[in-house]
């Protein structure tokens, strides 16, 4: 092979990947990104974990089908999965599930929830809950997006407590609205596209 040729290759590959990295692998492609919750709750805590519970999310039927990106279960624990570490700041965060300055909104695809700050977290009030219904969810946090502890082993156990968040709610009761033992059955998995 020429230099000529060489340098061209070199150059197509270089357009290749230019490409592939300014490619729209995120529902940010689309505008807003989805929330929405699990068609049923759950029959325990112990769910396997986040990973377990992030497929859950992404095979689940209530997934509206226009929700084609990546999905994720809102949820944190142990050191799988961090929003913030000081209050609702964004530091240290570790596999968090919302992007920066990103819209999103309920499953109907209209109702808007909020848009993130730069720090990956919303400022509360948001403009409506992230699904439009009264039910609780896993969460794991506390008011100010800190992971609480209370979260069942990283959902892997049923000792312990769980922290919930509460669905048709503007305030931080949407990310803790009230703490349960483990034991319970009955909560959804709040899911998030990516």
């Amino acid at each position: 092979m020429s230099i000529s040729e060489q340098q061209t290759q070199q150059n197509e590959i270089m357009m290749f990947f230019r490409y592939l990295t300014n490619a729209n692998f995120s529902c940010a492609s689309r505008g807003f990104c989805y929330f929405y919750v699990t068609q049923a709750a759950q029959a325990s805590a112990n769910i396997g974990g986040i990973a377990t519970g992030d497929s859950m999310c992404s095979a689940d039927p209530a997934r509206p089908t226009a929700a084609t990106f990546t999905v994720k279960a809102f949820l944190v624990g142990s050191t799988v999965r961090r929003a913030s570490v000081s209050a609702s700041v964004g530091d240290g965060q570790i596999d968090w599930v919302l992007l920066a300055n990103q819209e999103y909104r309920q499953a109907n695809g209209t109702t808007v929830i909020g848009i993130t700050g730069a720090n990956r977290l919303f400022s509360f009030p948001l403009s409506a809950g992230f699904v439009n219904s009264g039910i609780s969810y896993k969460t794991g946090m506390d008011t100010a997006w800190r992971n609480s502890g209370n979260d069942c082993g990283a959902w892997s156990n049923t000792a312990g407590n769980q922290d919930l968040g509460n669905g048709n709610v503007t305030s931080n009761m949407s990310i803790f609205g009230g703490t349960i033992a483990c034991t319970n059955p009955g909560y959804y998995l709040l899911c998030v596209e990516q």
